[in-house]
């Protein structure tokens, strides 16, 4: 019972009444690796601010939000024999941090985001080549982003993101995944 109590506190912490929250939709493509073949990426967040800042110097601050999505990867490859789907779907769950500087007078505000977490896919392979699959080792997946963008009146987002997806080679092989993608979002 004891264990429940504190499960309840801690998640709770982060979910206060007055928090921001979010959407946010990232479409792109993977990157790297010779022997890839194109694939689709989408991304829904769900976003939700921790309602502190961490850090202040002038006009920049460090805050925090976790991010909750839904994923899906497509491989835009012809299939001659089926070794694996050539669609995957995950879930992931990231804890971000964002260095953001305060509106300029246009509204305007760059930021970065880095961000670390967990996803969990589908499957452990995607179809890759016409012949061949792509092994990532197990569905469990580490969620590594970093993004570049602009806030717009701290209440419209637009980024440039990288993500990286590997199983940090507890369950090989560990082919991982690199993706590049721009994403749209609004805060409410």
């Amino acid at each position: 019972m004891r264990a429940k109590t504190w499960l309840g506190v801690v998640l709770a912490i982060p979910f206060n009444l007055y928090a921001q929250q979010g959407f946010v939709l990232g479409a792109g493509t993977n990157v790297g690796r010779g022997d890839h073949v194109p694939m689709d990426f989408y991304r829904v967040s769900y976003t939700r601010d921790w309602d502190n800042t961490l850090y202040h110097y002038g006009n920049w601050r460090l805050k925090a939000h976790v991010e909750f999505s839904l994923i899906r990867l497509l491989a835009d490859v012809d299939v001659k024999r089926k070794f694996a789907s050539s669609t995957l779907t995950g879930i992931a769950a990231t804890p971000v941090f964002r260095f953001s500087r305060e509106p300029f007078a246009n509204g305007l505000a760059p930021f970065a985001e880095l961000g670390i977490g967990i996803s969990y896919f589908s499957d452990s392979k995607i179809q890759s080549q016409p012949y061949w699959y792509r092994d990532y080792g197990s569905r469990f997946q580490f969620e590594d982003r970093l993004s570049f963008g602009f806030l717009y009146q701290n209440k419209y987002r637009l980024s440039l993101d990288y993500t990286h997806y590997s199983n940090f080679d507890i369950s090989p092989p560990n082919e991982g995944l690199d993706l590049v993608s721009a994403s749209l979002g609004i805060v409410f």
